[in-house]
């Protein structure tokens, strides 16, 4: 577990993530936030709160795991981005989703292809709506 966290950290410095961000718990803080068991070989991804789980996902890739760790925090720091230059007159997700692709860009081109992928699929049900 400990290689991890100095993975996240080392990678969160890259993009200025704040250390609240990229805190990785080995249980869960029972408050939405994920956390990472790792058994047999095999990571998972678990977020639950009040004792109850409402996602897993699992995976023998380190690097899927840290993709699935950045997605996370890019989309909470891509938020926080959004919030402070936001412009009225345009759906929110189109600054949010173009400063998460351009952090995690910065991370791993290939993170940033993976998560313009689900984007896409986002944006075909659900497209755009700007005033």
């Amino acid at each position: 577990m400990k290689c991890i966290q100095e993975r996240v950290w080392l990678l969160g410095a890259r993009i200025g993530a704040p250390k609240n961000l990229t805190m990785v718990f080995a249980k869960s803080p029972q408050n939405g936030k994920p956390h990472i068991e790792i058994h047999d070989g095999e990571f998972h991804y678990i977020c639950s709160e009040r004792g109850h789980i409402f996602s897993i996902k699992s995976t023998h890739s380190f690097d899927e795991l840290l993709y699935w760790i950045f997605q996370s925090i890019t989309f909470e720091m891509a938020q926080e981005s959004e919030l402070i230059h936001r412009n009225k007159s345009d759906d929110s997700r189109r600054l949010l989703f173009s400063k998460q692709i351009e952090l995690l860009n910065t991370l791993c081109s290939r993170w940033a292809k993976l998560r313009q992928e689900e984007i896409d699929i986002i944006l075909e049900n659900h497209p755009f709506v700007d005033q």
